[in-house]
């Protein structure tokens, strides 16, 4: 675990990342946005605490890469989802689900 916790969005909007910025960022948190071609580059020694996929918008497969760090999927098409450390949200969804969930895939982060 992170001693900030860190929060990183791969191909999520503009609009999702200023949210998610201006509401965890005052908390504490550190908020990166990528694309998928660069989320093989972050090292697991500064490894998020959560992930935020944006599946509609993914160009490679990062399945692997965070198969063991807690994950929210974000997408179109309704995927089921077997771990207890990866959610999801349909789109559309309401940025006040997302903070929530967020909030608590950190506190479950924090806890292991």
């Amino acid at each position: 675990m992170n001693a900030i916790p860190r929060v990183l969005l791969i191909d999520g909007s503009a609009d999702t990342e200023a949210v998610v910025r201006a509401v965890l960022e005052p908390r504490g948190m550190r908020v990166a946005r990528t694309r998928s071609h660069g989320a093989e580059t972050h090292s697991t020694d500064t490894a998020p605490d959560v992930v935020v996929l944006d599946l509609d918008e993914i160009a490679t497969s990062t399945e692997d890469t965070w198969s063991e760090t807690h994950q929210v999927l974000l997408g179109s098409t309704r995927v089921e989802v077997c771990q207890p450390h990866v959610r999801f949200l349909e789109k559309p969804f309401q940025f006040p689900e997302l903070i929530q969930v967020l909030e608590d895939l950190l506190s479950a982060s924090r806890a292991a």
